[in-house]
């Protein structure tokens, strides 16, 4: 009888032995190259590194971080949240299909994290265990912030016998603000140069500031009395020109944070835009704006302190579009 319960332990310790060699054979290498944008001034929190719910590094503010892990086959999401919170966040979906290196940028900003700069390249390997020639897929990805996200489930963690995470992940992908495709794609260069589009919103942001551009009954803007870009530029110093990042089709710019002081000393305000030509206007979109008697006041994260005006409707608020005449030298 023991001979038996003998021969089955070994019988049990064979096939759990193939099992372990056949689950470490499909773990591919990934290697990851981060680059943290840092601040000056603001937002200079640090971040907690997450490959699926598994917490990988601090990264101290600032300073970029190079790091490997070992995942199977499938999708993995790589977050970002500020160091100590999950309030804060940013996110990136990641095809594995073979060893991988992956490089990226991150940026904080007071409300989420972003991801972009992009390039992942892998070595695929092939069912007769050779690795075929190296993918590359490299695309700018801006990801907004997940509020309050919830530890992701679908996703086992374990561990090799050196220690380092093997991730198992699930068949299907996992649900992100943002994810990398396997075929190459590049976001083209806008139809407006930067300087164009920081024209465009000095003059928006001019033209809102004034109280001579309504009609005479004071219940419309008049557009014929918006100012010029060379009028709108004297109203007020600009403290920080805030991020500027291509849009997710390649046609415009987003500014996110662009901040200025009046010069009437009346306060400091804060900025968000789309922008873009329409083939005969510039048009500054999904805008927002908020504004605060004191510096230390806008830049709290107490609603309390700050006054918030959507900019969203440009029905309503005719001064976001601005002619080319208007930002001519």
């Amino acid at each position: 009888m023991r001979r038996h319960w003998f021969a089955a332990l070994l019988l049990t310790v064979a096939i759990l032995g193939i099992c372990t060699v056949a689950y470490a054979s499909t773990a591919y290498c990934v290697r990851i190259n981060i680059r943290f944008s840092g601040n000056l001034i603001f937002s200079k929190y640090d971040v907690d590194f997450y490959l699926n719910d598994l917490k990988m590094e601090n990264l101290p503010h600032g300073k970029n971080y190079t790091g490997r892990f070992y995942a199977e086959r499938g999708f993995i999401t790589l977050h970002f949240y500020e160091h100590g919170s999950k309030t804060v966040h940013g996110s990136l979906n990641v095809e594995i299909k073979g060893d991988t290196i992956i490089s990226l940028s991150i940026s904080c900003h007071e409300g989420r994290i972003d991801v972009y700069n992009v390039s992942v390249s892998t070595e695929e390997t092939q069912h007769d265990g050779t690795t075929g020639p190296a993918e590359a897929t490299k695309q700018p990805v801006t990801v907004t912030a997940a509020p309050s996200p919830s530890p992701i489930q679908s996703a086992a963690v374990t561990a090799t016998p050196t220690e380092r995470p093997t991730v198992r992940p699930t068949s299907k992908p996992i649900s992100t603000s943002a994810s990398v495709q396997s075929t190459a794609t590049r976001t083209p260069e806008p139809p407006l140069s930067k300087a164009t589009a920081m024209k465009v919103v000095t003059t928006a942001i001019g033209n809102y500031m004034s109280l001579d551009v309504f009609t005479d009954d004071g219940n419309n803007y008049d557009a014929n009395k918006f100012h010029s870009y060379s009028e709108c530029e004297k109203m007020f110093t600009v403290y920080s020109e805030g991020e500027w990042s291509i849009t997710s089709d390649g046609k415009g710019w987003r500014v996110e944070g662009l901040i200025i002081k009046d010069k009437d000393n009346r306060g400091f305000s804060r900025y968000c835009f789309d922008v873009r030509f329409d083939g005969e206007n510039y048009v500054c979109e999904n805008g927002s704006a908020e504004g605060a008697r004191k510096l230390e006041w806008l830049m709290s994260k107490d609603p309390s302190k700050y006054s918030y005006d959507d900019l969203s409707n440009i029905e309503w608020n005719a001064f976001c579009i601005v002619s080319p005449a208007q930002i001519k030298d």
